[in-house]
C-alpha cells in the first residue's frame, strides 16, 4: 500500500498508548514535509482533531472543527506542537477499521488466490481423462462398506443381496445358512 501519512500517525498515536506523541515528534520520526502552508494547516487541524492536548482543545468546536487556524496564524502555535498529545477514543476506532479492512484485503486475496487453483484443479480432473483415456481407467471392481470387503460376482447382472460375495471370516453358506435360521425365528 501507498505510504500515507494519516494512517501512518494514526498507528504511531495506537502505539505509543499512554505515553503520547507531539506533532513535531509524529512530522520528524515519519519524515512529514509539506509543499506549502494550507497542506500544513489542514495536517495540524487533523492531528488536533485525532489527538487530544489539553492546550488545543480548547480551539476545537463540539464537531471537531479546528478554530481561528489558518495559514497565517498556524505559527501561534507553533510552541504547542511539541507538547504531548494522546489519539482520542473516535480516532482509535478509525484505527481498529482500518487494520480490520486490512486483514479483509488480505483474506479475499488468499481466498482469491485458493479458488483460482481449485478451479485449475477441478479443470485439470475433467480434461486430463478425456484427453488420455488410457492412462486413467476406472477401476471398480471393488466396493468397500462397513469394513467389509464386497466384490461384484462378474457372472451376475443385478447387485440383490444373493448375488454379493462376501469375503470376511464368515463363508457364503455359513452367511446364508445364519440367514435362515434368522428367518425362521
Amino acid at each position: 500500500m501507498k505510504y500515507n501519512m494519516y494512517i501512518q500517525s494514526l498507528k504511531m498515536g495506537y502505539e505509543k498508548g499512554n505515553e503520547g506523541v507531539s506533532l513535531n515528534q509524529v512530522t520528524k520520526e515519519l519524515g512529514i514535509t509539506f509543499p506549502d502552508d494550507a497542506s500544513k494547516v489542514n495536517y495540524v487541524i487533523w492531528f488536533y482533531t485525532n489527538f487530544y492536548q489539553s492546550d488545543m482543545e480548547p480551539r476545537i468546536s463540539p464537531k471537531g472543527i479546528m478554530l481561528r487556524l489558518t495559514p497565517n496564524n498556524v505559527q501561534d502555535i507553533q510552541e504547542k506542537n511539541d507538547l504531548k498529545s494522546y489519539i482520542k477514543g473516535e480516532a482509535l476506532n478509525k484505527y481498529i477499521d482500518y487494520l480490520e479492512l486490512e486483514r479483509t484485503r488480505k483474506s479475499a486475496r488468499n481466498a482469491s488466490w485458493f479458488s483460482s487453483i481449485s478451479i485449475i484443479i477441478a479443470a485439470l480432473s475433467i480434461i486430463l481423462p478425456v484427453r488420455f483415456p488410457h492412462t486413467f481407467k476406472p477401476n471398480n471392481t471393488e466396493i468397500k462398506a462397513n469394513e467389509r470387503d464386497y466384490r461384484l460376482d462378474k457372472k451376475q447382472r443385478d447387485l440383490s443381496p444373493s448375488k454379493i460375495v462376501v469375503i470376511d471370516s464368515v463363508s457364503v453358506q455359513q452367511r446364508d445358512s445364519i440367514g435362515k435360521l434368522k428367518s425362521k425365528d
